[in-house]
C-alpha cells in the first residue's frame, strides 16, 4: 500500500487543498542544422585488439615520458572513447624499445621501412617477435629528417608525424608503424600530441583502405584537413588538452556518433559547449584538390564568375549560450581574396538563421573554385565549417 499523498479531484489536490505547481524549466531542444561529415569505412583492416610499441634511440632526453605516456593512454577513458566506435578493443602498451646509434641525418620512408625489419628479424631481439597486429611507433632524433613517401614531403615541414603499413619480406606479414618527428622547440607535449593522432589512425585504417574518407557532399573536408578520423579535427583550436589521467597533451579524433548529434563531432568530450553556423547547400559544384589536383564533385554554391548568391546559415548550440560572432573567411591557394560578402546579422544564437551573399570576382586558381570557411567565436572557442562556391556539375 502507497501513503502520503493521493490524488483527489483535479490534479494537484490533496485533502480538499490547492497546491500551486512549480514550473518546470523548458528543456533545451538544439536547432535543426545540416549535417556533419560521416567517414566512411572501407572494406580494409582495422586493428581490433592493437599493441602500441615506443620506440627511441639512445639517450633521447624524452624517451622515459613517452614510454610512460603510452602505457597510460592506450588504457586510458580517452582512448576507448576515440577508438571503440570504430571496432578497436583492448589495447595495450609493449614493453618499450632504445634502439643503439643514430639513425642518420636523412631517412626516406622506404629507409625507415628497411630500419623497422632489419630490428624486426634479429631472432626476436630487439623488438621481439614480428607482429602484424603491432603499431610500431618510432620517435626520430631532431638531427633525422624523414622524407614521406610522396618523395618530397619532409618531416618539420610538410608534417610531425604519419603513420603506413608494409609487408614485411622477413616474416610475411604486413606491419603497422608510425613516424614521430622530433621538431626543433618540441616539448614532450608535442611528441605526445602527435603520437595520440597517429595511434588512433594507425589502429583504425592501418593500410588506408580502413576508415578513410567521407561522402561526396562533404569532399572539401579531407581536401582541406586530411582524410582520416584524426585528421579531420586536427586544426580546431580546442583539439588538443591534457587529461589528468595521462598528464600529457592528446588531440581529440572524429566521432561519427557525435556528428550525428548536435554536440562537439571531436572526441573525448570534456564538457565544453558546443556551437556552429551551418550553410545550407543546395547545388552540386566542382573544384579542383590541390593537393592531388583531381576534380572532386561536391554539394555547395554555385555561383558564377561576376555573380552573387544569398546563402542561409543556420545557427545551433547543445546548450543555451550567449550569441556568438559569425565571420565567413576565404580560403586560397595564393593569398589574394576574389570574393566578397555580405550578411543581415554578425551574431546568433541556436535557432538563428543568419543571411549571407557572396559575390564572386573570379575562381581562385589553385581550387578553381572559392572556398569559405564559416567562423563562429564565443568566448575564445573558435569553430569551423567550409564550403565550396564553385562551377556546377
Amino acid at each position: 500500500m502507497v501513503t502520503g499523498c493521493e490524488k483527489v479531484g483535479g490534479p494537484f489536490q490533496s485533502s480538499g487543498k490547492n497546491f500551486t505547481p512549480i514550473p518546470v524549466p523548458a528543456i533545451f531542444t538544439s536547432a535543426a542544422h545540416p549535417a556533419l561529415p560521416q567517414m566512411w569505412k572501407s572494406a580494409g583492416r582495422i586493428l581490433t585488439s592493437p599493441t602500441v610499441m615506443m620506440i627511441t634511440f639512445a639517450g633521447d632526453g624524452f624517451a622515459a615520458t613517452l614510454n610512460t605516456f603510452v602505457g597510460k593512454f592506450v588504457s586510458s577513458a580517452e582512448w576507448t572513447a576515440m577508438s571503440s566506435e570504430y571496432g578497436v578493443g583492448a589495447t595495450a602498451a609493449a614493453t618499450p624499445v632504445s634502439l643503439a646509434g643514430a639513425p642518420g641525418a636523412a631517412l626516406t620512408d622506404s629507409q625507415v621501412q628497411t630500419l623497422l625489419s632489419t630490428q624486426l628479424n634479429l631472432g626476436g631481439q630487439p623488438l621481439g617477435v614480428p607482429s602484424s597486429s603491432t603499431i610500431y611507433t618510432i620517435y626520430f632524433p631532431q638531427a633525422t629528417t624523414i622524407t614521406a613517401a610522396d618523395g618530397s614531403s619532409k618531416s618539420c615541414v610538410v608534417f610531425n608525424g604519419y603513420h603506413s603499413s608494409y609487408h614485411d619480406a622477413g616474416s610475411g606479414l604486413k606491419i603497422a608503424y608510425s613516424v614521430i618527428a622530433h621538431c626543433a622547440g618540441d616539448s614532450a607535449d608535442n611528441a605526445t600530441t602527435t603520437i595520440s593522432h597517429e595511434t588512433l589512425e594507425a589502429a583504425t585504417d592501418p593500410d588506408g583502405d580502413g576508415n578513410n574518407g567521407v561522402s561526396g557532399d562533404f569532399a572539401i573536408w579531407p581536401a582541406l584537413f586530411g582524410t582520416e578520423l584524426a585528421d579531420l579535427c586536427e586544426g580546431f583550436t580546442d583539439s588538443v588538452y591534457t587529461p589528468s589521467s595521462i598528464g600529457n597533451s592528446i588531440q581529440k579524433t572524429w566521432s561519427n556518433a557525435a556528428a550525428m548529434g548536435s554536440g562537439d563531432p571531436c572526441v573525448p568530450s570534456v564538457g565544453e559547449i558546443y556551437f556552429n553556423s551551418i550553410p545550407v547547400l543546395t547545388d552540386n559544384v566542382k573544384f579542383t584538390n590541390p593537393k592531388t589536383l583531381v576534380t572532386e564533385f561536391t554539394r555547395g554554391v554555385s555561383i558564377p564568375v561576376a555573380g552573387s548568391k544569398t546563402v542561409a546559415l543556420e545557427l545551433y548550440s547543445n546548450v543555451q549560450t550567449a550569441p556568438w560572432s559569425v565571420v565567413p573567411l576565404e580560403v586560397t591557394t595564393d593569398n589574394t581574396s576574389h570574393g566578397t560578402f555580405s550578411q543581415d546579422l554578425s551574431t546568433g544564437s541556436n535557432g538563428s538563421t543568419i543571411r549571407l551573399t557572396l559575390h564572386i570576382n573570379a575562381h581562385d586558381p589553385g581550387y578553381k573554385a572559392n572556398i569559405f570557411m564559416i567562423q563562429s567565436t564565443l568566448g575564445s572557442a573558435k569553430k569551423f565549417y567550409p564550403f565550396v562556391v564553385g562551377d556546377p556539375w
